[in-house]
């Protein structure tokens, strides 16, 4: 079930009302050098780099939380009425891949293309998942590619030039990104900005793209954070629902395989674009 957003207050306190006592970490094992999980019938065997786990600035080197509940989330979200989010042939981008579950997940539902992006020392996890999981034909299908993108230091013209060439070395007539990911990219209050800055400019720049096609469906934008404090969680969604209409996915009545009760779903939009 989806839940509007229309009144952060009333949100924030029935998120954390009913989750007093949540914990981190409730799914992903960060101690060990790899995870195996199944996954639309797949066994998929991720790799972690635990070793710089420690190290300053370091985030995207271990599986967490959320991108366990996103692959499991999926198949549900195919059976939402009215949001058309099934991935199947369509072009989907993940900001912050890290160890890669979430591209692989991406790739089980056969999307199109997928554009996995992360700092480039972070990128090397992300690949050997990737070989570690994926045929040769299926990595030298160009279907999944990764790329070194730091779009917290991006200007807008940046971000407009990476996705440009990008999309556009995949195909002429490229038609936007139909699927934005972004799991567990917020663990600071420092990074909320530049992460809704980001998005509502891929965005834009997506939207353009699709505005050209007979058939208009705006980028929808899937977020599943884990919560950490308040004060950052009540600053995201401030920054999100300021130019995204935002709705909440209700996980309770979903039966995941696997959940967490720190983790939070949401889908959105730009509000622009709502009515076209």
């Amino acid at each position: 079930m989806l839940k509007r957003i229309e009144d952060i207050d009333d949100e924030l306190y029935d998120i954390f009302q009913n989750h007093l006592s949540w914990t981190h970490c409730q799914l992903s094992n960060q101690q060990t050098s790899t995870q195996t999980f199944r996954i639309r019938n797949k066994e998929l065997t991720i790799h972690q780099n635990v070793s710089v786990l420690s190290k300053k600035g370091v985030t995207g080197t271990v599986v967490w939380d959320s991108s366990i509940v996103f692959s499991h989330l999926l198949d549900q979200l195919d059976k939402l009425e009215g949001l058309e989010i099934g991935l199947e042939g369509k072009v989907c981008m993940e900001l912050g891949s890290g160890c890669g579950l979430v591209g692989l997940t991406l790739h089980l539902h056969n999307a199109k293309h997928i554009l996995l992006t992360d700092q480039e020392h972070t990128l090397q996890t992300t690949l050997k998942n990737l070989k570690r999981n994926l045929s040769g034909k299926e990595l030298s299908s160009g279907r999944i590619v990764c790329s070194s993108f730091q779009w917290e230091e991006s200007t807008d013209d940046a971000i407009s030039y990476y996705l440009s060439h990008h999309f556009k070395c995949v195909d002429e007539e490229s038609a936007g990104i139909d699927c934005l990911v972004a799991c567990d990219c917020i663990y600071n209050e420092h990074i909320v900005t530049s992460f809704t800055k980001t998005i509502q400019k891929i965005c834009e720049w997506s939207d353009a793209q699709k505005r050209r096609t007979k058939s208009f469906q705006p980028t929808k934008v899937i977020i599943v954070q884990e919560m950490r404090t308040f004060e950052v969680f009540e600053m995201f969604l401030m920054a999100l629902t300021e130019h995204f209409i935002v709705d909440k996915i209700d996980k309770q009545d979903k039966g995941l395989e696997q959940d967490s009760d720190a983790v939070q779903c949401f889908i959105a939009h730009l509000k622009d674009t709502q009515s076209q």
